[in-house]
């Protein structure tokens, strides 16, 4: 794709607009079905946003639109992991898709485990000691999750 700049008083043509301004551009639609709509054909690595999906750029990959930068959700919870039960951890914003989980715990001598599949809207997890037996206590739990927004 080309660059070009204009001085004062320049004519700008149509070819000039279509070429270089539309696809220099991050282009603006209310919703993925107006997108489809006015971008019939998109080209590698085009640009939009979605006013349904208020601050999340999104790249068209050659068969689909997909998020510019992973959505990102961190946090800390209180949870208490007792025999045979999980903790429950929910998410602030619930996610479209979750790429992946890490969790944690300050805890001495405690392991993390984070029950598979996690959902869209949180996650379940269980602390062991270090011998393997279930952990029964408070836990505070650190997270970070990626996936896009929902």
């Amino acid at each position: 794709m080309a660059y070009k700049e204009f001085t004062a008083g320049q004519e700008a043509l149509a070819a000039d607009i279509n070429t270089l301004y539309m696809q220099q551009t991050v282009a603006r639609f209310p919703t993925a079905a107006a997108r489809t709509t006015a971008i019939v054909a998109p080209v590698l690595n085009q640009l939009s946003m979605l006013d349904s999906r208020p601050a999340v750029v999104q790249y068209w990959t050659g068969s689909a639109w997909f998020d510019l930068v992973p959505y990102t959700q961190a946090g800390q919870a209180n949870a208490t992991s007792t025999a045979g039960q999980s903790g429950i951890i929910s998410f602030p914003v619930t996610f479209g898709t979750l790429t992946a989980i890490v969790a944690s715990v300050i805890n001495a001598g405690v392991i993390l485990s984070v029950d598979y599949p996690p959902t869209l809207t949180g996650f379940t997890c269980k602390a062991y000691t270090a011998g393997g037996a279930t952990y029964t206590g408070s836990l505070s739990v650190y997270w970070i999750a990626w996936g896009t927004k929902g």
